[in-house]
């Protein structure tokens, strides 16, 4: 097994580190797709308000320090801000400074703007820094896009009304533009279907394409860049009283470059930021193969 197979400070977890239930849904219900598509309140996307403020001395990295804390080896530590009041909707990315003096900086921050829609923000340094490096977007398809019955046979009518007249090319180019138009509106009327792709967008004008693949034990997250396909595979493993829900990310068919493991909590600690509207747990971060740390390319983020 390998040395970065699991972090040393994996745990048992209640909760999956995916679920953005407040109602405690399974992972899968995030997928079920609703009866309608209206733009309505859905409870089920709803999350815990974050009522506990911690103050911090947690400073976020500049322009000039960045790059000598990202990317590298070093453990990365995922939890919700806990800087603001909205903290349940955000989530911050930290790693240990340069001395034990420095304490954690911050390096990214991510903004979680719409869950059903996908819509998250990530940004270098902190919240209220301008240097986006991506943003997301769930993929919406239409529920069809063959022309009804009923507009065929519209069209086939003014067709035909238009060949009995004698008004010239100008009567048959003004009923075509408004069968055009009708169309048009329709379309744009037609509720949209939402899919398994998540669109990142990055401020290098990148664009990939993040697909879910897979139900439960072979769940995973595709997607492709430089020319490479990589996956986020999902492993649980169930033990009495909880579940490890872990990801590992794959270049191909080889062996992990990357991880996500669930952070070693108590109970206590546990029904604590629970209680404090907490839903995201704690995670470390960590890139296991030093070839991504070192490629030219900005594959590490």
């Amino acid at each position: 097994m390998s040395n970065y197979e699991f972090s040393p400070t994996a745990t048992y977890v209640a909760r999956s580190s995916v679920e953005t239930y407040a109602s405690g849904a399974s992972e899968e219900d995030l997928f079920l797709e609703p009866e309608s598509y209206e733009e309505e309140y859905d409870a089920e996307y709803e999350v815990p308000e974050y009522l506990e403020v911690v103050e911090t001395d947690l400073r976020p990295t500049n322009p000039s320090n960045f790059a000598d804390y990202f990317p590298s080896t070093k453990r990365l530590f995922i939890r919700h801000d806990d800087t603001t009041y909205d903290g349940n909707m955000n989530l911050r990315v930290d790693t240990e400074g340069s001395s034990k003096k420095t304490g954690n900086v911050q390096l990214f921050h991510l903004r979680m703007q719409d869950l059903k829609k996908r819509e998250f923000s990530l940004r270098r340094y902190e919240r209220a820094s301008g240097r986006e490096v991506c943003h997301s977007a769930r993929k919406y398809e239409k529920l069809s896009e063959q022309r009804p019955a009923l507009t065929r046979s519209h069209s086939q009518k003014s067709t035909k009304s238009i060949k009995r007249s004698d008004s010239g090319y100008g009567s048959i180019h003004e009923n075509t533009t408004e069968v055009t138009d009708f169309m048009a509106e329709l379309k744009a009327k037609s509720p949209s279907l939402p899919t398994n792709t998540t669109k990142l967008e990055f401020s290098n004008y990148a664009q990939v394409d993040v697909k879910r693949r897979g139900k439960k034990s072979s769940k995973r997250y595709e997607f492709e860049y430089w020319g490479y396909t990589y996956k986020w595979k999902r492993v649980e493993e169930k033990y009495s009283g909880g579940k490890s829900v872990s990801y590992h990310l794959h270049k191909g068919e080889g062996p992990a470059i990357a991880h996500i493991v669930p952070e070693l909590r108590s109970p206590a600690q546990m029904h604590a930021e629970r209680a404090a509207g907490g839903w995201v747990p704690p995670c470390s971060m960590w890139i296991s193969d030093p070839s991504v740390v070192e490629a030219l390319t900005d594959v590490a983020e």
